[in-house]
């Protein structure tokens, strides 16, 4: 029984020594920082796809696409045609 409960010991503070590690690696990585940051991002990606899908089923709004394009181009030329791809593919359906 005794060699038992100290069995039991030893892996407790086993598993209290790797909990431990695991914290203190999760503090050390700013994973609550960078999983906050992923989550906002994906939330506000969620959002612009909503908003890209209302507006594409109206066709008044076609006349937008090549002003948002020239803009795009203006501001961030190195993103600019990966961002038209996804526009594109939006509107293909």
């Amino acid at each position: 029984m005794q060699e038992v409960i100290q069995t039991l010991k030893k892996q407790l503070y086993g598993l209290a020594d790797f909990l431990c590690c695991v914290i203190k690696q999760f503090e050390k990585d700013a994973c609550l920082t960078t999983s906050t940051a992923l989550a906002y991002t994906s939330l506000f990606n969620a959002d612009i796809n909503h908003r890209l899908l209302c507006v594409s089923g109206f066709p008044e709004f076609e006349q937008l696409g090549p002003k948002v394009e020239s803009l795009l181009e203006q501001f961030v030329p190195e993103a600019a045609e990966d961002i038209r791809q996804v526009g594109q593919s939006y509107a293909a359906g």
